[in-house]
């Protein structure tokens, strides 16, 4: 079975998405971000819609890795939690990063992934 892998970073304005093939390494050659999008306000609706619009971008993938900073990690996991579940079972986990390049953020996953298809028994990367 080929798995879609996403790699997402999101900050407290942006997410980047990167999707890449688990299976085959030359669909990761060409990376451009799958969706980009940008929260212009503070409020709790519009941070709701934000996430709301990153849950949605994962939309065909089966497992993802969520990084960022700490806090919005922390806000956007409660967020999935209580409004898409559904969203919850696919990521796979969340990782505290600074600001990496989309390059650095496919290594960062690609490692995350190995290991954790290590531990739950799947197999590993080609």
């Amino acid at each position: 079975m080929n798995l879609l892998h996403a790699v997402v970073f999101v900050d407290d304005h942006c997410a980047l998405v990167v999707r890449f093939g688990r299976r085959h390494p030359q669909d990761d050659k060409s990376q451009v971000p799958q969706h980009v999008t940008c929260q212009h306000a503070n409020d709790t609706h519009s941070k709701h819609a934000f996430f709301g619009e990153v849950c949605d971008a994962l939309d065909g993938v089966t497992q993802a890795l969520i990084s960022g900073r700490q806090q919005v990690l922390a806000d956007f996991g409660r967020f999935v939690d209580q409004h898409r579940p559904h969203t919850a079972k696919l990521i796979a986990g969340y990782e505290r990063v600074g600001h990496p390049s989309q390059a650095e953020l496919v290594v960062i996953a690609r490692k995350y992934f190995a290991q954790y298809g290590l531990r739950a028994g799947n197999c590993q990367l080609e």
